[in-house]
């Protein structure tokens, strides 16, 4: 990307998004709508187009992400001319920032560029992904469904007493299958409970697992939470 003069990083305090839905009610219905709830943040996420609402799930899988705003407007600086500035605009736990266009055309793909470029100048990515880039791994998509389902269920929040029992139940081993940690808390908690409590580690990273196979009971779980260096490997 080339720089603009006087223009202001997309990652500053001086830029915060918003969904464009949110601001634009007709966006919110539709014949193809997928509405869903993020984890990651915490309210609802609507997407127009299949591969947008995938692409979503690949987005909470990932750590490494720490926040991203579908379809995003300049909050406090839109138009109702002006078109979301990309599918989705990403910042990562190192602070750097990322628009996403998903499946686009080429032609709409060079728009989006240019529109970024004229109103950010650089110091961002804008990355191009396929249908093919997004549907590349399945297990990782039902994996990544599978936990967003979990979190977004109604019911009580993990407990610091469930946790504190999870944690100490690394330390034993650092490492251990997702089926016996659950047959060590299922009987105190429930299995429903520790499964909630464990797919919640995940997503923030405190437990690390292989989202490429098919998460079953035989399954490796790693701790890397707070004095994960002192457990026993």
């Amino acid at each position: 990307m080339g720089s603009s003069k006087g223009s202001i990083a997309p990652g500053s305090g001086a830029w915060e998004f918003e969904a464009r839905w949110t601001q634009f009610s007709g966006l919110s219905r539709g014949g193809n709508l997928w509405v869903g709830h993020s984890p990651k943040l915490r309210r609802e996420v609507r997407f127009v187009r299949d591969v947008e609402y995938w692409h979503w799930l690949l987005v909470e899988a990932q750590p490494e992400i720490a926040t991203f705003c579908e379809e995003p407007v300049p909050t406090h600086r839109y138009d109702a001319k002006l078109p979301a500035l990309a599918d989705v605009w990403l910042r990562r736990t190192d602070g750097s920032i990322e628009f996403r266009s998903i499946a686009r055309s080429e032609r709409q793909i060079s728009s989006t560029a240019r529109l970024l470029e004229e109103t950010f100048g650089d110091g961002f990515i804008h990355r191009a992904l396929s249908k093919e880039d997004v549907l590349s791994e399945p297990f990782l998509l039902d994996n990544s469904l599978r936990i967003v389902s979990f979190l977004s269920s109604s019911g009580p929040e993990t407990s610091m007493d469930l946790l504190s029992s999870i944690e100490e139940a690394f330390r034993i081993s650092q490492i251990q299958t997702l089926g016996e940690v659950v047959d060590r808390l299922g009987p105190r908690y429930g299995h429903q409970r520790i499964l909630v409590a464990l797919f919640g580690l995940i997503h923030q990273g405190t437990l690390r697992v292989n989202l490429y196979e098919r998460i079953i009971e035989t399954i490796q779980l790693r701790w890397e939470g707070p004095g994960s260096a002192n457990i026993a490997p």
